[in-house]
């Protein structure tokens, strides 16, 4: 255990750095224990709620609740990949299909270089995303070995970005780029 300094701006100084810290793995906690809710097949309640009426007005019937879905029913797959100037990072973009009544969904991952997107730090989600070159999805670019850039033509919804990320010890920062059109328009 360390002595704190005696200096009140240093006391000030560490304790900010400590809360940042512990602001940080929080963040961390609630990221992990969401991708093992997905990868259980759980839903947000409010997910849920409008599945049920979505469901109801379009066909009449409940589609299935989380736990009697079959797990077939709720697909996720890494759709891009890419290594940071350094080759110790790789930013990841997971495309997320819950099925005939939903829109895909995209989570933006960092994860040590070669790491799977179980082991990565959340940073962003997006529902119904288009890249800048009308695919689905965004681009991803390293603008430096600490900087991400998250470019997109439109998406329903966007949560985050998380910034900056705490990855093997050193923070990267993320930017947001929603509205980036390419030189050729979507058909």
């Amino acid at each position: 255990m360390t002595t704190a300094p005696s200096d009140p701006k240093a006391l000030a100084d560490e304790i900010a750095r400590r809360t940042t810290a512990i602001d940080q793995l929080s963040r961390e906690v609630a990221d992990t224990r969401r991708q093992l809710a997905a990868a259980r097949g759980e839903y947000p309640p409010a997910r849920v709620a409008l599945a049920v009426v979505v469901g109801a007005v379009l066909g009449g019937a409940l589609p299935c609740l989380p736990h009697s879905c079959p797990a077939a029913m709720v697909s996720s797959e890494e759709i891009a990949r890419l290594r940071s100037p350094t080759g110790d990072l790789d930013a990841i973009v997971v495309e997320i299909n819950g099925g005939a009544t939903t829109a895909f969904g995209y989570s933006v991952l960092v994860v040590s270089a070669g790491r799977t997107e179980f082991w990565g730090v959340h940073i962003l989600s997006l529902d119904s995303a288009i890249t800048p070159e009308c695919a689905r999805g965004v681009s991803l670019k390293w603008t430096a070995a600490d900087d991400l850039e998250i470019g997109y033509r439109h998406a329903a919804r966007v949560e985050g970005p998380q910034s900056p990320v705490l990855i093997n010890g050193r923070f990267v920062n993320v930017q947001l780029h929603p509205d980036v059109r390419a030189s050729t328009s979507c058909p």
